[in-house]
């Protein structure tokens, strides 16, 4: 039996549902920023511009209805959010900023009260 298989029989199911969470969270900040590098990029066509354009909403729109699972996590929208607030949020219609307040706030009241 490997050391990492006796690790993970150590660690309670409590433990093994956070670092699900923890890596769902990182996934979709790691797929945030993957779509923000393709679009700053030189997107192909404006088929594929749209379609970045339209994938980086969900993303945004993902990350912040999902519960942060720790208070290191959180800082990732306030990430989400520095960015939009500098620049890019003028061109929403959704109101998504509001959105990633009303999470940011969610999660504080859970992770840090």
């Amino acid at each position: 039996m490997s050391n990492a298989t006796v690790m993970f029989e150590n660690l309670s199911n409590e433990d093994l549902i956070r670092m699900d969470a923890c890596a769902r969270f990182h996934e979709l900040y790691s797929d945030w920023l993957r779509v923000r590098a393709d679009l700053n990029g030189s997107p192909t066509s404006d088929d594929e511009a749209a379609r970045l354009l339209d994938r980086e909403a969900e993303l945004i729109r993902l990350i912040a209805v999902t519960p942060a699972p720790s208070r290191d996590l959180l800082t990732i929208k306030f990430e989400v959010l520095d960015t939009y607030m500098n620049g890019a949020g003028d061109q929403w219609t959704d109101r998504r900023d509001v959105i990633i307040f009303a999470g940011i706030k969610a999660d504080f009241h859970r992770l840090v009260t």
